[in-house]
């Protein structure tokens, strides 16, 4: 069984103390990659490196729209070297987070059409971070020819999920899932088509309700892929088949 992550932070200075530990403890129980989506142009160097010593992860680059005020225009062409360069498997975690009303719009927006500007360009996905603004991404994305990707922590509605699902996307479901009172999530992942779902954490971020951990970790993956079985009425091994299918075939990579 082969299951991974399509969202997590490893590269985060929460696991710089057990971060090859973690990795061998995901892997005794079936989780074997990880996708570490960049946040912020000063993080990418440090993404890049922690990527380089541990073949396990598969690294992208992209500007947060949350952390709109770090981010600068100028970064747009720093961020087109490293596709040039590294050719990584997506843009990512970039787009609108209208869920913060101190956030500035115009520019949230001006950046994001600009990353999908690079992501038409050079033909790779996008991985998107999506809040209280589907309605305006998917019409930025209907203006422009992106190759799919992963819409992560999707939280939209069912007609919404269908025009994603139109253009190429997949959806990742993290550790929302496990709380049984999160009904909208969790008839997602039953009603969507099974080759439209794939599994993440957002670790170290979004901890499970009602768990004790003191922060979320990849090894949430397996527990997802048990509700999402149960769900579904599938086992384990068949929603890790499925889900990993998902990701190589969305990101173009074999794991």
């Amino acid at each position: 069984m082969r299951l991974v992550d399509s969202h997590c932070h490893l590269d985060f200075s929460d696991f710089d103390d057990d971060r090859r530990e973690l990795i061998e403890r995901c892997h005794q129980i079936g989780i074997h990659n990880f996708v570490v989506p960049g946040v912020s142009a000063k993080n990418w160097e440090r993404l890049h490196q922690v990527a380089m010593q541990h073949s396990e992860i598969t690294p992208v680059y992209g500007l947060h729209p949350y952390f709109n005020e770090q981010h600068s225009v100028n970064d747009i062409c720093q961020l087109e070297y490293l596709i040039r360069t590294l050719h990584p498997r997506a843009v990512g975690e970039i787009g609108l987070d209208y869920y913060d009303k101190t956030l500035d719009r115009n520019k949230q927006r001006l950046l994001f059409e600009k990353q999908l500007l690079l992501a038409e360009k050079y033909q790779i996905p996008v991985i998107l971070h999506v809040r209280k603004a589907h309605d305006d991404v998917l019409a930025m994305l209907k203006h422009r020819h992106i190759c799919g990707g992963i819409m992560h922590a999707f939280s939209g509605n069912e007609q919404q999920a269908k025009q994603y699902c139109d253009m190429g996307f997949v959806f990742g479901f993290g550790g929302v899932l496990l709380n049984p009172n999160a009904k909208k999530v969790r008839r997602l992942i039953k009603n969507l088509p099974i080759n439209s779902i794939v599994l993440e954490t957002d670790a170290p971020d979004m901890i499970p309700v009602g768990s004790t951990f003191s922060r979320n970790t990849p090894l949430t993956v397996y527990n997802v892929a048990e509700e999402a079985a149960e769900i579904r009425n599938l086992t384990v091994a068949d929603i890790a088949e499925a889900t990993t299918s998902n990701v190589e075939r969305v990101l173009k990579v074999s794991f």
